[in-house]
């Protein structure tokens, strides 16, 4: 069933083609179609360590752009939560049957919550669900910003107040954002406010990244 204007079929044939042809060392893996709820890209399993995204809808000549910068939030995620999380390896060209780009990502080992069996959801430790759950809402809440908003850097300095409490350093104008810890007494530079550390990693909660 079509979901979206201009959505396509996706013919699993035709994106094994692709991936033997566009992706390096890829050629000869197997590649099977995905289960999912998602409604935004056809997922792909790419042998074992690996998943391919296929828009239902191809993409404009800005999806390029739009794919490394996911990607490189993906990596910055990476580093700071508690989680596994699903990493950019390549960007596929358009293939035959279908004209936009694709991404490959690493694959994450896990299940959904909603695709759990009966006696797998009756075993299902829900207070270490909730533990992890909560440290990776805490690790969320960590993040650096920036200085960015909803509304992107720019978005963000016109709607940000004038910081108060930095002081310029050697005639310079202050840089500090909102978002910055107040200066050391005397030192007239900003503070910026770091992640902490996240010693273990959560083996219940995960980004799987073939929404």
């Amino acid at each position: 069933m079509r979901m979206h204007p201009g959505q396509i079929e996706i013919e699993i044939e035709a994106v094994r083609a692709a991936v033997a042809d566009q992706i390096v060392g890829a050629r000869g893996l197997p590649v099977v179609a995905v289960a999912s709820a998602g409604t935004v890209v056809a997922p792909f399993r790419i042998g074992d360590g690996l998943v391919a995204r296929v828009p239902l809808v191809p993409q404009d000549a800005d999806a390029r752009a739009r794919l490394l910068a996911e990607g490189e939030h993906a990596r910055r995620l990476a580093a700071s939560l508690p989680l596994e999380v699903s990493q950019l390896v390549a960007i596929g060209e358009a293939f035959p049957g279908y004209d936009g780009v694709w991404s490959v990502w690493t694959w994450v080992e896990g299940a959904s919550l909603d695709a759990l069996t009966p006696d797998a959801s009756a075993d299902l430790d829900r207070g270490r669900l909730a533990a992890d759950l909560a440290a990776v809402l805490r690790a969320f809440h960590a993040l650096p910003t920036g200085g960015a908003g909803w509304g992107g850097a720019a978005g963000a300095a016109a709607r940000s107040p004038t910081p108060t409490g930095c002081g310029p350093r050697s005639g310079a104008a202050p840089t500090c954002s909102t978002r910055t810890r107040p200066p050391r007494p005397g030192s007239g530079r900003c503070g910026r406010r770091r992640s902490r550390a996240h010693p273990g990693r959560s083996t219940v909660t995960r980004f799987r990244g073939i929404w």
